[in-house]
């Protein structure tokens, strides 16, 4: 098997298995939400190396995660729904240049984006306890 294609297949593997862990309030690594996004960020915009599979998967939690908590206020689950939002932002770019869920499902995150944004409360600063 080609070195490209076995290092695909784990980046793919990588990407997905800490999804649903972002967003904690004690981060094992400090700034773990800072490398994780810059991470994500540079293989989303890489063209082949995360498979559509993958993207779409990313794009479906971080959907769902924009979601839960919504309204609440001091809660740390801003913390997930914002870093969801700004992951999906990249999705949303990616999209832009290399499309890989559609024009219906793009449209649809582009809705789902500005309701998230409407609806949050917790418009908290920098909190430097949760760093």
């Amino acid at each position: 098997m080609p070195r490209t294609i076995m290092l695909s297949r784990q980046v793919n593997r990588l990407t997905l298995s800490p999804r649903k862990s972002v967003g904690c309030s004690r981060p094992p690594i400090p700034n773990c939400a800072t490398i994780a996004y810059s991470i994500l960020a540079r293989w989303i915009y890489r063209r082949n190396l995360l498979s559509t599979p993958t993207l779409l998967a990313l794009t479906n939690t971080w959907r769902s995660n924009i979601a839960e908590g919504i309204g609440e206020t001091g809660t740390n689950s801003v913390l997930k729904r914002s870093f969801s939002a700004l992951c999906l932002s990249a999705m949303a770019e990616r999209e832009s240049k290399l499309p890989f869920m559609g024009r219906a499902s793009y449209h649809n995150l582009v809705a789902q984006a500005v309701a998230y944004l409407q609806a949050e409360r917790d418009l908290r600063e920098y909190d430097p306890i949760l760093h």
